[in-house]
């Protein structure tokens, strides 16, 4: 475990997330760490677990050294102070839950927990965006070894900078690798329909063959659909506020306003739907090219000076 050398996990905590009471019962928070963990883990990969745990384990580590521990472990303890949080806003005892009272403190209202919930998932957020920085940057080799990286290698989004292009996301790795999944879905089903299974082979294996503006609006296409994909699927929740407020600019990451967003987040889909179509449509003139002859409009402008109408 990241934590606790020395028997100091509370203070350890309270020095990495300045939330932790630093006279708290560590034993309290201990599932939660090894939780948090395990689901940071599963982002960065265990070799970077391992390799921040022998460092932490070793007596005089560089500095430089207990900088990438200190990236490792405040993920991880965000997320475990944000479980623990959720979890003893009551008393569990023998006659059953009750609600925590102190004579000098005010038990907090819903809304206020609501949002002091999204606050530490915040936290989180950025504190995992800092540690996949951290080892793009500083660990080559380890970031170069993580799963959910090399999961970019057979997608056509391959960095960050090819989705922000698109669509910005306030410049977070981490929302590059949860929505990974998404457009590697997207490309194998839909996209793979559209331009077919020669041109998308070509794409990914960048022959030259395949014009910039296939690439481009291929890029797009599975952006787009992925994003409205996860926003239907998932919920706004999985995104960082600033994200999820452009679905929704009423949206404050509690409870209380998910209701009032509905409307919001269907016109903001529809707005992304729209897109998706339209580059659709220049894909499949892409695909199906052009024998020089000029296209026929089929269907008239619905003009009310016109009385006519041509088939």
């Amino acid at each position: 475990m990241l934590f606790n050398k020395n028997n100091n996990g509370s203070e350890e905590l309270h020095a990495l997330t300045g939330v932790f009471q630093a006279g708290a019962k560590f034993s309290a928070v201990r599932p939660e760490l090894l939780q948090a963990g395990h689901e940071v883990s599963a982002i960065v990969g265990k070799e970077v677990i391992a390799a921040a745990q022998e460092i932490y384990d070793a007596d005089n580590a560089a500095d430089a050294e207990l900088e990438f521990v200190d990236a490792v472990r405040r993920p991880v303890a965000y997320l475990a102070v944000l479980m623990f949080s959720k979890a003893n806003t009551v008393v569990h005892g023998e006659q059953g839950r009750k609600m925590k009272t102190d004579e000098n403190e005010k038990t907090p209202f819903a809304w206020m927990l609501d949002r002091d919930d999204r606050e530490l998932r915040e936290r989180y957020y950025g504190a995992l965006d800092a540690l996949l920085l951290y080892l793009k940057e500083n660990k080559p080799d380890l970031y170069a070894g993580m799963s959910s990286r090399a999961k970019l290698d057979g997608s056509i989004v391959r960095d960050l900078a090819d989705l922000e292009a698109v669509y910005p996301v306030e410049h977070s790795y981490y929302m590059l690798y949860r929505l990974t999944p998404m457009f590697l879905e997207m490309q194998d089903t839909r996209l793979r329909a559209i331009i077919g299974e020669d041109n998308l082979s070509a794409l990914l294996a960048g022959e030259s063959a395949i014009s910039a503006s296939m690439i481009s609006n291929s890029r797009k296409f599975v952006i787009l659909t992925g994003l409205s994909t996860a926003v239907r699927r998932w919920g706004i929740d999985i995104f960082p506020l600033a994200i999820a407020r452009r679905f929704a600019p009423s949206y404050q990451g509690n409870q209380e306003s998910r209701a009032a967003t509905l409307n919001e987040i269907d016109w903001f889909l529809n707005q992304l739907l729209a897109d998706i179509d339209e580059t659709k449509k220049a894909l499949l003139d892409e695909v199906n090219g052009s024998d020089g002859v000029p296209a026929v409009k089929l269907i008239p402008d619905n003009d009310p000076r016109n009385k006519y109408f041509t088939v």
